[in-house]
């Protein structure tokens, strides 16, 4: 019976460990709502511009960047590493070389968090949230 007590109490603490750790990190990544900082960047067509750079050597977490759903968007990417860049969600797929810029146009049709990679050495780039209207 105290075993059974003692191993409750252990299963209740790593789990309130483990939910303020997940909370930490969400917390503390990098939300840019380009919905608002990109208005320089929009044209008359209702295009948002969104940029991520890739660096082989780097401590930050990647750039997470919120999107309206409906939008135009124009991705463009960098990487200090040749490999090929995948916007998961979209299933779009381009080849990127070292320090060349990419450019990827694509409308925010789906909600939802999608991740960019680069696809072989499966590193993340950065997030794309669509939010609904």
């Amino acid at each position: 019976m105290i075993f059974g007590v003692l191993g409750v109490v252990i299963l209740l603490a790593a789990g309130y460990f483990f939910m303020q750790r997940d909370s930490q990190i969400i917390e503390n990544s990098p939300v840019q709502d380009q919905t608002t900082n990109d208005q320089q960047n929009q044209t008359n067509n209702n295009q948002q511009e969104v940029s991520f750079e890739y660096k082989a050597i780097n401590t930050e977490p990647p750039k997470v960047v919120r999107v309206e759903e409906g939008r135009q968007v124009k991705l463009s990417i960098t990487s200090d590493v040749a490999d090929e860049i995948h916007f998961h969600g979209y299933d779009i797929s381009r080849d990127i070389e070292i320090g060349q810029p990419i450019i990827i146009d694509f409308s925010a049709t789906k909600t939802g968090r999608f991740e960019i990679e680069l696809h072989n050495s499966e590193k993340l780039v950065g997030i794309i949230e669509v939010y609904p209207k």
